[in-house]
């Protein structure tokens, strides 16, 4: 909590703020959104140390992916993010989270043109600020997750590549890029229409073996394994999550 503390003195004190928007701006928002989404669940539960994982951890962690991404933050969502992780944190370090609230935040809100409630609790210790019912888009979200984990993947390979070509004094590699497909593969098109036409259960489920259907549209052997890779992962990843919106044959 000291090192978040020196974070916001630090970042209050350089006064370097974008005026414009960066793409990643409404993706961090997104991910905000979800972390207090998930939070909140969590309080309901009364699974106190999930809301610790989802605010404390996740929350305090991706302001450093937002400043790798942007160089300097966007005092809106600046702004936008102290008052939802604070507001999170509150019921679990009431203290620590006012303190903050009514010496740090506040005066920086007033300074910049910014509303904010003076005060994070009344009183009587009621919570003034209420917790605000926060959406997300679960695509934004797993988009962003797969372009880590394959950026992740990509820094390892490059590393291994580069180390095998100081062996030989070779030249290194120094730039790499992700492509990302625009359409899925023509096999992959075909196993999608096979759900669709078959359905969804209750629960999500492919309503019948959907297998045997896929073999009758797909003859080749070879595209064949492929397809049913992909049929098996679909099912279990996309259409369990997200319904009859995985069963799209246009990427999203």
């Amino acid at each position: 909590m000291d090192a978040f503390e020196h974070w916001f003195d630090k970042m209050v004190e350089n006064n370097q703020w974008r005026t414009e928007e960066h793409l990643y701006d409404s993706v961090i928002q997104n991910e905000i959104n979800r972390h207090l989404h998930e939070a909140y669940i969590h309080y309901d539960n009364m699974r106190f140390k999930l809301v610790l994982k989802e605010v404390f951890f996740e929350l305090m962690e991706l302001k450093e992916e937002w400043l790798v991404m942007t160089t300097t933050p966007i005092k809106s969502l600046f702004v936008y993010y102290l008052q939802g992780l604070l507001t999170a944190m509150a019921p679990i370090v009431p203290h620590w989270a006012d303190c903050l609230w009514r010496l740090k935040l506040t005066p920086f809100c007033l300074q910049h043109g910014f509303e904010i409630k003076p005060y994070l609790f009344c009183s009587d210790h009621t919570q003034e600020q209420r917790w605000s019912q926060v959406s997300y888009d679960l695509i934004i979200s797993r988009k962003r997750s797969i372009l880590q984990k394959t950026a992740h993947a990509m820094r390892l390979s490059l590393d291994n590549y580069n180390l095998k070509k100081k062996k030989t004094n070779e030249a290194h590699a120094e730039n790499a890029a992700i492509i990302v497909a625009r359409e899925f593969p023509s096999e992959h098109v075909h196993v999608i229409s096979v759900m669709k036409s078959m359905g969804l259960t209750e629960d999500n489920s492919i309503n019948g073996n959907m297998f045997d259907e896929i073999k009758k549209v797909i003859p080749d052997k070879k595209k064949l394994s492929n397809a049913i890779k992909f049929a098996k992962y679909w099912e279990v990843n996309e259409v369990k999550i997200r319904g009859h919106q995985a069963l799209e044959s246009k990427m999203s």
